[in-house]
Parts: structure tokens; C-alpha cells; sequence
């Protein structure tokens, strides 16, 4: 069901009386139009009724001729238990149901209803419009009303509409609020206004006044004064009249303003005690001095300034604004202190004159700047100083008066400092640290201070002071080596082949003092061998660089092999009483010969790019246990009748010198890492090259391709891979197949050693020969 919301405005306050036409209808069968019996709704946004009746009875509210088709409505159902509505459907159910009685078979009830917005209806009981509210409903179209019809639902019913206009107000405005000025001179029992009014029933006007019946009253409509007013007490008064025809109330308000009337003399007041600062501005506004009033709102003041004095100031004319016009110095006079007596006189348009007379206090402002010296000019402290010992004293001199010096000192740079400094009186003294040169990270620092003779920002003077200090360090901290895993307990190990002058090992240390105190040098002592080797020199075995901790060997070791070497190394700070730490440093001196290289995979796979350049590395093979100072020897056998790689033997790079003249192609080669010094000291793996197919079943003859994309894996799985390409080409040769063969074969070897984590050509310990020897050579 649609719903139908309505807007009410209301422009009267109607009260419950008698009064108007009453047009009487009788709804037994038909619908009845009151505008057809002379009610206007045209004109009006309410309607009073009462209705007598034994069964339900309809109101319709339409937007044009009730008969038209397109009529959008609003109909109004009431019944003997509630009111409610139905929207534009005269035979739906009703909504926003009200429950109430509405009448009854012996006595009529009494309604009011108003339409005053499109689309909005209100509902009320009695007839005070805007008062019971029952009701209130907004269309789902909003829509204007045209005509009302009433109607009853089979049984009779008996309407009472009220045809009564409210009057009509010509003056005042009944609409808004009229204004009316009154001069306070107004006599009493003078009449004010006369209100104008008809009413289109010709019914009897009534006016009442509802506020300030003490002062205005009503008679022979008009409003009359019968108190005296007075502007300077009351500027103002809200009336408000009530007009009615006994029926209908109209509220018009008024607001009565009172003209002012030149009666009263200005009132004038000066300071008692009024204190003027010296060396104001020239042009400086003086505030306070005194205070006018005056009654009369309308009034012009004159202003005039005279008496001892009045030379220095300056009294505008109409607006009496005091301004300094000569220097005031209270030391250059003698230092007197009052001016005046000064005459003060206000004169208003009618000739009323007030003047008063007063003094000036002329107060001393701080205007000399303090004379200050500090002793001594320069201080020496130690970076510890004691937060109890003074640095230095302040000594200051100020002209002004005891009222206007307030001596202050404050440390303004550098900030880094500042927080650390404070004074106590006149002392200069400083905080535990304050001097830390791990801090500040400078030895001479110029402290500036500032120093205020007063706490007032406007009139205070400061001086500024240098205070040089220089601060000497303290030794407060010794090197702190920087050891990882453990250097003190830890073997480094010495091969015999290591050359005089290639770096062995670093040290490094730490100091926390700043300057030189924190510079480290380092130091070899204490060398010894774990064995008393009384015929080997070892004071010369071993040098450290002094500045970055670097050992280096001087001689070859050869001599040496198999055996500890103990030292200690110092670092000592740079201070005057230098401070030291100690590390102890185990090297153990090995024979090259026992070194057995591994290589870090068993197996190695490269894809070959169609566009591979010749003659650049493809691959480097690595050992997973390198040592720098041991030279080892890679080498390479390639299972195929032309040489497509080769191997550096120093890097371990290979290098791709041939392509194969039709792809796809396989290579299975055989490395070798080994320790020259030691031909039993050797690992073994293997190289699968493959070169994929090209475009053209061949590689090209120009290439101009990247390097390879190289890849490797390690897993016995990932040669099982490799091996299915291998299969490919196994009638290329028994010897190829045979070499697959031994690959698998030392894999599965290689997998079940590493269950028991020894390598096959190794036992656990690498530095020992092996017990086992690879037979298989190629």
C-alpha cells in the first residue's frame, strides 16, 4: 500500500471559540463537495467539523474534479475505533492507523484538519488547530488540494463544517514583526498605534495585550502609553496583541524601540593610581587613564587635555584618544616620578561638561645593559671533572635599579654541551660527563654565555660572554680484540708452502677512547713452538703490521712442518699511560704434501648453447676444501675421439675450443683434482656436457649468442637423467658405454660411502694417506 506524506504551515494560532457559519451535510448515500455549498478551501489550509454518526465515514482530499479519472487523493477513514488512511485507493486497506473513539451513535465528536504543504495531512480532535494531534501523513506524490468530498460507508452521517475565516489583519503586519519608534519623551496616556482589522463573517473583534500590561494598554483598538519610558534604563520592548473573532486567534507582534533624547551630562572617571613607563614611543596610545560614558547613545563628545604637563601628550578632539607626544626620561629630570596634575574635561552636544583631574606615576624601566667579566677567561678540565669542582665565576655589574636587575646566566652554545653546563649563583659548574670526550669529540670548545639582567622580555638587555675550555683526555678504556669463533682457542692452520710475506691471518681490536688515546698498534710476543726447537730461529718467523694487524710469514717453514706455533699478540693504545690486551693465537704448521683436494661435486652437468663462443669458460671446477697457499692440479680426459674441451689446470675453468658438426651431442669426461707435492692426493669426478638441437639440425658458423646458461647437479638422481640422452647415443662407441658404466658404478659407490661420511678416496682424516687407492685410471 502506497503512503502519502503531507506538510503543514501554519501562519495563525486559532483558539476554541464560537464564532463563523456552520454548514451542515448529510452523507446517507452520496459523496457531498463542501466547496459546493459555499466553503472555500482555496483560500484556507484548515477546516473544522464534527461528525454524528453510527458507522464508518469517509473524508476525501483530491488534487482535482472528484470525478476526473487522473484525481491523485488522499482519503480519511474514520471509524468508531480509530482514524487512518488510504492512498489513492478508495477500497485497500487503511495505514498509519490511529486508535481513538471517533463517534458513536448518540453524540458528535469534533475534528480539526489541515493541508497546508502539498501532500501532508494533520488530524486533530476539538477545534484548536495545531492542538490533540492525532495524526499526521505524507503522500507518496506530493499534490495540492482542490476539492474535499465527504461520504458515509452504508450508514448515514451527519458532518457539522465550520465556515469561519480568522480576521483579517491590515495593520500590523500580522505576518512578521512591525517596528515602531517611540521617543522617551513620549507623555504618558499617548497613543502609539491603531491597529486596523475585518472580518469576512463581520464577526466581533477582540484585542488583548499580552505582554507589558504594566506600561501599554488597549483602548478603542489602538495601543496607548500609560507609564513613562525612559531609554537610558529600557532601549526596547517586544508587544505582543492577540486578535480574535471568537473563534479564530491572530497573533501580530511589535517591536517598540525607544528614541533616544539628549538629557543626561557624560559621566567621567579617571584612574586613581595611573603609572606610565619612561621612554615610551613617541605616538604610544595611553589605555586606562580614564573612562566615559554616556546615557545618551546619540550624543557627540568633545574632548579637551589641560594642566601641568599636557605638553607631553596629545588629546584627540572627538575621540579622546590620549598619545605620548614629548620623550619621557625619568633620569633626565632629576628622576622625578609623577606628572601633572593633568585636567581632564568631556563635553557633550548639548553642553553637559564633566572633568576630572589626576597624576601620573612615571615608573623606571630596566634600559642599561649589565657589565659582566668571567674568571678565567680560559680553563683546562679533565674529561672525568667532577661534577663538584667549580670551572669558573661570574662577576656582573648593572646601573639599574635593585627592582629592575635580575641577574641570569645560561649557556647558549654549543649545543651539544649546554645541557651539561648549569650555573649556581654566579658559579660555573657541570655535570658528571659533561666533558666525556667520546662524546663531544673535540678538545677545545668556546662556550658561550648569555646573560640577562632581568625576567621581563620586553625591557631586558643581555650580554654575551666566551669561555674557552680545553678538556684533556683520560685513558678510561683498553683495546678490546674483535675475535670471531673464538680466536684464542682456535688452530690456524700453516701450510709448508706458504711464501715469506703472503698474509696468514688478521687481528683486530677496538678502543673506545676518542683521539689518540683510541689509536692501536699491535704487537708479536711470547713465540714459542710446542716442541723446543732450539735449532730454529723464531723471533723472525712471524711480523705483524703494527697498524692493521696483518700476519705475515718471513721465511719458508718447511723446517717447521708438523709442529705448533704459540704467540701473543698485543694491542696498546695511544695514550701517554698506554693501556694493552692480549690475544693468544695457535698456528699449527702442516706439510703440503698431506693436503688431499676434493672436489666439491662427483658429477657436473652443463647444457651447451647453440651459440656458445669458443675459447671462453663455460664451467670452473672448485674443491670443497680450497687452501689458498697449496697449489693443486686440475685435469681432464674426454671419452670421444676429438678434444671438444679443455681444462685450465691452475683455475679449474673449462673451456669449450670445439663444436660437435651435428647435434644433439653428448660428452662424458673424467676430472681430476690433484696435490702435485703428493701424487696419491687426488679426487675424481665427472663433466656431462650436452649440446641440445639447433634450428638447423647444426651449429652455427657465425655466432653471436651469449655465454652459456650453465647448470649442474650433484644427485645420483639427476645422473640418472642425464644418463637416459645417454642411452641415445650408445652405439656411438663401446668405449662410451663402458665409461657410463663406471660412472654409475663409482656413484652408487660414492652414495654408499657418504652414508658413512668418508669420501671413497679419503678416510676421515684428509691429511692422512688413504688406505685405498682408485685403480681405475683413464
Amino acid at each position: 500500500m502506497r503512503r502519502v506524506m503531507f506538510v503543514f504551515i501554519f501562519f495563525f494560532l486559532f483558539q476554541k471559540t464560537y464564532g463563523g457559519t456552520v454548514v451542515k451535510f448529510n452523507t446517507t448515500s452520496n459523496h457531498m463537495v463542501i466547496t459546493d455549498n459555499n466553503v472555500d478551501i482555496q483560500n484556507s489550509y484548515f477546516m473544522r467539523f464534527s461528525v454524528h454518526a453510527c458507522y464508518d465515514q469517509l473524508l476525501r482530499l483530491g488534487s482535482v474534479g472528484h470525478l476526473a479519472s487522473n484525481s491523485y487523493f488522499l482519503e480519511v477513514v474514520l471509524t468508531h475505533s480509530y482514524i487512518g488512511i488510504r492512498d489513492n485507493c478508495g477500497s485497500c486497506g487503511v495505514s498509519n492507523v490511529k486508535y481513538l473513539k471517533t463517534f458513536d451513535c448518540s453524540n458528535s465528536f469534533k475534528f480539526w484538519m489541515s493541508w497546508s504543504e502539498p501532500g501532508v495531512v494533520e488530524i486533530g480532535t476539538d477545534y484548536d488547530i495545531n492542538q490533540n494531534l492525532v495524526t499526521r501523513y505524507q503522500s507518496n506524490t506530493p499534490f495540492n488540494v482542490e476539492f474535499i468530498t465527504l461520504r458515509s460507508y452504508y450508514r448515514p452521517g451527519y458532518w457539522n463544517v465550520i465556515k469561519d475565516d480568522p480576521p483579517d489583519v491590515l495593520y500590523p503586519n500580522p505576518t512578521g514583526t512591525t517596528t515602531v519608534y517611540v521617543n522617551e519623551t513620549m507623555p504618558s496616556d499617548s497613543p502609539i498605534l491603531s491597529v486596523v482589522v475585518t472580518d469576512p463573517e463581520n464577526d466581533s473583534i477582540a484585542i488583548v495585550l499580552l505582554t507589558h500590561t504594566e506600561l501599554f494598554d488597549i483602548y478603542n483598538e489602538s495601543l496607548i502609553l500609560k507609564g513613562k519610558l525612559d531609554y537610558e534604563t529600557t532601549t526596547s520592548y517586544n508587544i505582543s496583541l492577540s486578535i480574535t473573532d471568537g473563534l479564530n486567534k491572530v497573533l501580530v507582534c511589535l517591536s517598540l524601540i525607544i528614541v533616544d533624547v539628549i538629557d543626561e551630562p557624560p559621566s567621567l572617571f579617571v584612574a586613581d593610581n595611573f603609572e606610565l613607563e619612561e621612554e615610551l614611543a613617541i605616538g604610544t596610545e595611553l589605555s586606562g587613564l580614564y573612562n566615559v560614558t554616556d546615557a545618551d547613545d546619540a550624543d557627540t563628545l568633545e574632548f579637551v587635555l589641560e594642566g601641568e604637563d599636557s605638553y607631553k601628550f596629545d588629546m584627540h578632539t572627538n575621540t579622546g584618544t590620549i598619545v605620548v607626544k614629548d620623550r619621557i626620561d625619568r633620569e633626565a629630570f632629576n628622576s622625578f616620578d609623577q606628572l601633572g596634575p593633568l585636567v581632564i574635561k568631556v563635553v557633550d552636544s548639548s553642553g553637559f561638561t564633566s572633568q576630572a583631574s589626576l597624576n601620573i606615576t612615571v615608573m623606571d624601566i630596566n634600559d642599561n645593559p649589565p657589565v659582566c667579566v668571567v674568571s678565567p677567561e680560559r680553563v683546562t678540565v679533565y674529561e672525568d671533572h667532577s661534577s663538584e669542582t667549580p670551572i669558573a665565576n661570574m662577576s656582573c655589574i648593572d646601573e639599574d635599579l635593585p627592582n629592575n636587575t635580575h641577574i641570569t646566566y645560561s649557556a647558549i652554545s654549543p649545543e651539544h654541551l649546554i645541557n651539561g653546563i648549569r650555573f649556581e649563583n654566579d658559579i660555573l659548574v657541570a655535570d658528571e660527563g659533561a666533558f666525556d670526550l667520546e662524546i663531544l669529540k673535540q678538545n677545545n670548545i668556546s662556550l658561550v654565555i648569555q646573560i640577562n639582567d632581568t625576567q621581563n622580555p620586553v625591557h631586558n638587555n643581555s650580554v654575551y660572554l666566551n669561555l674557552l675550555i680545553e678538556i684533556l683526555s683520560v685513558n678510561e678504556y683498553k683495546p678490546t680484540f674483535l675475535s670471531n669463533a673464538n680466536e684464542s682457542q682456535k688452530l690456524i692452520t700453516l701450510w709448508s708452502t706458504v711464501q715469506p710475506g703472503e698474509l696468514v691471518h688478521t687481528v683486530s681490536a677496538h678502543d673506545d677512547d676518542w683521539g689518540t688515546d683510541g689509536i692501536i698498534t699491535y704487537s708479536i710476543t711470547n713465540i714459542s713452538f710446542e716442541n723446543d726447537m732450539t735449532n730454529h730461529s723464531i723471533k723472525d718467523l712471524l711480523s705483524i703490521n703494527s697498524i692493521t694487524g696483518d700476519i705475515t710469514v718471513n721465511r719458508i717453514l718447511v723446517d717447521c712442518t708438523n709442529t705448533t706455533l704459540y704467540l701473543t699478540v698485543v694491542a696498546t693504545d695511544g695514550a701517554l699511560l698506554a693501556r694493552s690486551s692480549f690475544l693468544e693465537i695457535s698456528f699449527v704448521i702442516k706439510d703440503a704434501s698431506f693436503y688431499w683436494p676434493i672436489l666439491e661435486k662427483e658429477l657436473f652437468t652443463v647444457n651447451v648453447s647453440c651459440y656458445q663462443h669458443l675459447d671462453v669458460s663455460i664451467l670452473r671446477i672448485a674443491t670443497s676444501n680450497p687452501e689458498v697457499t697449496v697449489p693443486v692440479v686440475f685435469s681432464m680426459e674426454q671419452h670421444t675421439d676429438k678434444q671438444f674441451l679443455l681444462i685450465n689446470e691452475t683455475t679449474g675453468d673449462v673451456i669449450l675450443v670445439h663444436r660437435p658438426e651435428t647435434v644433439p651431442f653428448w660428452i662424458v669426461s673424467t676430472l681430476c683434482v690433484a696435490n702435485p707435492l703428493a701424487t696419491t692426493k687426488f679426487s675424481i669426478g665427472y663433466l656431462i656436457m650436452e649440446f641440445p638441437s639447433c634450428t638447423s639440425g647444426t651449429f652455427p658458423t657465425n655466432s653471436t649468442a651469449d655465454q652459456t646458461n650453465d647448470s649442474a647437479g650433484d644427485t645420483f638422481w639427476e645422473f640418472l637423467d642425464a644418463l637416459q640422452k645417454i642411452i641415445l647415443i650408445i652405439l656411438c662407441g663401446v668405449e662410451t658405454l663402458l665409461l657410463v658404466c663406471i660412472g654409475i658404478v663409482y656413484l652408487i659407490k660414492v652414495k654408499k660411502c657418504r652414508t658413512s661420511n668418508v669420501h671413497p678416496h679419503q678416510d676421515n682424516d684428509p691429511l692422512r694417506p688413504s688406505s685405498r687407492e682408485f685403480s681405475i685410471m683413464w
